[in-house]
């Protein structure tokens, strides 16, 4: 495959994380993303096949419809007041609360930017905000809400899930996102939420995102990340990653998919 950025171009960005002028411009399909990224940390091949030659395209199941459905109610009730389907009314003390933080900062005269949802932000290799879909977008992703004070800025995502294993390295990359924006640039610390609502369970994590070394730090994990995922694709590199969650791994091609050479098994013996 063509070779888009030299390793001495990696180099650059990462001794100089705001300040060099390269350019994450080129196969769309490597627009970064937290979902992407941690695909690729659990199976290369995986995210090939999703991904780069789309042989493993996205399927909706009951558990990704439910989610939407939870994440446009709960979208509704922040922006417009509008009440919750009554088959999600266990999620109205998470709902509520959300509201009264908000309210809370407005009546101690905390708030700086009101309550927002469902926005959709992307910043270029330097950090800075761009398009989503602009031809150097690099990291994208979307807030489920938030709220800015003027000590913190609040960026916060609802999950379906039992929360089992949360991840919370999201609300790094939420941050990011969010402080590359010119309204929240200034903004040090963001405090994430993960909110999984079917558990009525909450994760935080506060992220130093202070203009200078810490958000270069910041900022330099993510890029090594996506590194890793350019080398994989310039030099069409995506080695298999054998785990116990092979057997529900869409890739019904690879070896190490137990359900899939199980199937291949049972049809060879008929």
């Amino acid at each position: 495959m063509t070779v888009h950025m030299t390793r001495n171009d990696m180099v650059n960005v990462l001794e100089n994380p705001v300040g060099h002028d390269v350019s994450w411009d080129f196969d769309k399909r490597l627009a970064m993303s937290f979902s992407k990224l941690k695909t690729f940390a659990q199976c290369p091949r995986q995210y090939q096949a999703k991904f780069i030659t789309k042989t493993a395209p996205y399927h909706e199941t009951a558990a990704t419809i439910w989610g939407n459905d939870v994440h446009k109610a709960m979208e509704n009730f922040i922006k417009e007041g509008t009440p919750l389907p009554s088959r999600m009314k266990h999620f109205q003390p998470m709902a509520d609360a959300i509201i009264r933080a908000e309210e809370r900062a407005y009546q101690e005269g905390r708030l700086e930017t009101e309550l927002f949802a469902e926005q959709k932000w992307a910043i270029d290799l330097t950090g800075r905000a761009c398009g989503y879909f602009d031809k150097d977008v690099w990291l994208r992703g979307q807030a489920d809400y938030g709220y800015a004070t003027k000590r913190k800025l609040h960026v916060n995502d609802f999950k379906t899930g039992k929360g089992k294993y949360p991840d919370t390295e999201q609300i790094e990359a939420m941050a990011l996102l969010a402080v590359g924006r010119p309204e929240f640039y200034s903004h040090t610390v963001v405090e994430g939420k993960l909110l999984f609502l079917e558990a009525n369970k909450v994760e935080r994590l506060e992220v130093d995102v202070g203009v200078g070394p810490a958000r270069n730090e910041l900022l330099r994990k993510w890029q090594a990340k996506t590194f890793k995922v350019l080398e994989a694709y310039q030099n069409d590199s995506w080695q298999e990653n054998p785990t116990p969650l092979c057997g529900w791994c869409p890739v019904t091609e690879c070896p190490h998919n137990t359900v899939a050479e199980r199937e291949r098994r049972e049809l060879k013996k008929r």
